[in-house]
Protein backbone atom coordinates (compact mmCIF):
# COMPACT_ATOMS: atom_id res chain seq x y z
CA UNK A 1 0.00 0.00 0.00
CA UNK A 2 1.41 2.81 -0.87
CA UNK A 3 1.74 5.60 1.64
CA UNK A 4 -0.98 8.10 2.94
CA UNK A 5 -0.60 11.60 1.37
CA UNK A 6 -2.45 13.62 4.19
CA UNK A 7 -4.69 11.86 6.23
CA UNK A 8 -7.17 14.52 7.85
CA UNK A 9 -9.54 11.76 9.66
CA UNK A 10 -6.37 10.56 11.83
CA UNK A 11 -5.16 13.75 12.14
CA UNK A 12 -8.69 15.49 13.59
CA UNK A 13 -8.50 12.33 15.95
CA UNK A 14 -5.50 13.23 17.18
CA UNK A 15 -6.23 16.79 18.42
CA UNK A 16 -9.41 15.36 19.80
CA UNK A 17 -11.92 16.63 16.88
CA UNK A 18 -10.92 20.49 16.83
CA UNK A 19 -12.04 21.11 13.17
CA UNK A 20 -10.97 24.83 13.89
CA UNK A 21 -7.36 23.84 15.10
CA UNK A 22 -7.41 21.44 12.18
CA UNK A 23 -7.96 24.11 9.45
CA UNK A 24 -5.02 26.07 11.29
CA UNK A 25 -2.59 23.64 11.18
CA UNK A 26 -3.57 22.91 7.47
CA UNK A 27 -2.98 26.52 6.73
CA UNK A 28 -0.31 26.79 8.42
CA UNK A 29 1.28 23.74 6.74
CA UNK A 30 -0.01 25.26 3.38
CA UNK A 31 2.09 28.12 4.36
CA UNK A 32 5.15 25.89 5.32
CA UNK A 33 5.55 23.96 2.43
CA UNK A 34 6.51 26.15 -0.30
CA UNK A 35 10.05 26.54 -0.82
CA UNK A 36 10.78 23.40 0.86
CA UNK A 37 12.30 21.45 -1.63
CA UNK A 38 14.51 24.82 -3.01
CA UNK A 39 15.74 25.05 0.59
CA UNK A 40 16.89 21.68 0.90
CA UNK A 41 18.60 22.08 -2.89
CA UNK A 42 20.67 24.55 -1.55
CA UNK A 43 21.99 22.30 1.34
CA UNK A 44 23.30 19.80 -1.14
CA UNK A 45 26.72 20.59 -0.35
CA UNK A 46 26.04 20.86 3.38
CA UNK A 47 25.62 17.33 4.57
CA UNK A 48 24.88 18.51 8.36
CA UNK A 49 22.33 20.90 7.30
CA UNK A 50 20.75 18.89 5.06
CA UNK A 51 20.22 16.15 7.66
CA UNK A 52 18.73 18.61 10.37
CA UNK A 53 16.10 19.92 7.39
CA UNK A 54 14.93 16.54 6.57
CA UNK A 55 15.07 15.63 10.63
CA UNK A 56 12.42 18.71 11.17
CA UNK A 57 10.96 18.11 8.17
CA UNK A 58 10.25 14.45 8.67
CA UNK A 59 8.90 15.47 12.13
CA UNK A 60 5.96 17.87 10.59
CA UNK A 61 5.17 15.77 7.97
CA UNK A 62 4.35 12.65 10.46
CA UNK A 63 2.69 15.08 12.58
CA UNK A 64 0.38 16.07 9.88
CA UNK A 65 0.04 12.43 9.32
CA UNK A 66 1.79 12.92 5.76
CA UNK A 67 3.38 9.69 5.35
CA UNK A 68 4.61 10.35 1.57
CA UNK A 69 6.95 13.28 2.65
CA UNK A 70 7.55 12.24 5.84
CA UNK A 71 9.24 8.89 4.01
CA UNK A 72 11.26 10.61 1.69
CA UNK A 73 12.30 13.06 4.38
CA UNK A 74 13.67 10.27 6.40
CA UNK A 75 15.52 8.98 3.13
CA UNK A 76 17.08 12.19 2.96
CA UNK A 77 17.65 12.74 6.40
CA UNK A 78 19.48 9.02 6.05
CA UNK A 79 21.32 9.46 3.24
CA UNK A 80 22.34 13.27 2.90
CA UNK A 81 25.83 12.28 1.64
CA UNK A 82 25.02 9.95 -1.02
CA UNK A 83 25.01 10.59 -5.10
CA UNK A 84 21.41 9.91 -5.02
CA UNK A 85 20.66 12.61 -2.83
CA UNK A 86 19.60 15.22 -5.62
CA UNK A 87 16.70 12.25 -6.59
CA UNK A 88 15.32 12.19 -3.28
CA UNK A 89 15.00 15.70 -3.02
CA UNK A 90 13.57 15.88 -6.28
CA UNK A 91 10.82 13.23 -5.22
CA UNK A 92 10.39 15.29 -2.28
CA UNK A 93 9.55 18.41 -4.35
CA UNK A 94 6.50 16.13 -6.38
CA UNK A 95 5.76 14.58 -2.43
CA UNK A 96 5.17 18.01 -1.29
CA UNK A 97 3.65 19.47 -4.61
CA UNK A 98 0.94 16.32 -3.84
CA UNK A 99 0.54 17.26 -0.33
CA UNK A 100 -0.02 20.98 -0.64
CA UNK A 101 -2.46 19.97 -3.37
CA UNK A 102 -4.47 18.03 -0.94
CA UNK A 103 -4.71 20.18 1.70
CA UNK A 104 -5.76 22.99 -0.69
CA UNK A 105 -8.38 20.43 -1.26
CA UNK A 106 -9.29 20.11 1.85
CA UNK A 107 -9.30 23.42 2.86
CA UNK A 108 -12.10 24.47 -0.02
CA UNK A 109 -14.46 21.62 1.21
CA UNK A 110 -13.52 22.17 4.83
Amino acid sequence: MAPRIFDPVELLDLIGGDRALLRELVDIAIEQINGQAAAFEVMLEDRAGLTRAAYVLRGVMLNLRAEEAAEIARRIESNAGSPEIKAEIDALDVALTRLENALLEFQRNA
